[in-house]
């Protein structure tokens, strides 16, 4: 099975990579080129890490969640009439 998807339109690319447990959002932009290597994107992803910063960033998710990290709104919200509580699906 393949980690990353790759989708083309005539001038537009979108790349999910779904290695993780949550599809991310890698690429959308002008058209890749035929055998372009989608691991390169995903290597130029990672940033250097700013003092005073959680050690690890949450991905661009298709669904950012808390549970995930992700210090945003969130991408599903549920509620439990006022008990804390959050999900955190699997692909």
């Amino acid at each position: 099975m393949t980690d990353f998807y790759h989708l083309d339109a005539d001038d537009t690319s979108v790349v999910i990579d779904t290695a993780g447990s949550q599809p991310v959002l890698l690429y959308i932009g002008p058209r890749l080129a035929n055998g372009f290597d989608l691991s390169s994107i995903a290597v130029s992803d990672t940033r250097q890490e700013p003092f005073a910063c959680k050690p690890e960033e949450a991905p661009l998710s298709l669904l950012p969640l808390i549970a995930a990290g992700h210090t945003g709104e969130p991408g599903l919200e549920v509620h439990r009439h006022g008990v804390s509580w959050d999900t955190f699906p699997k692909v």
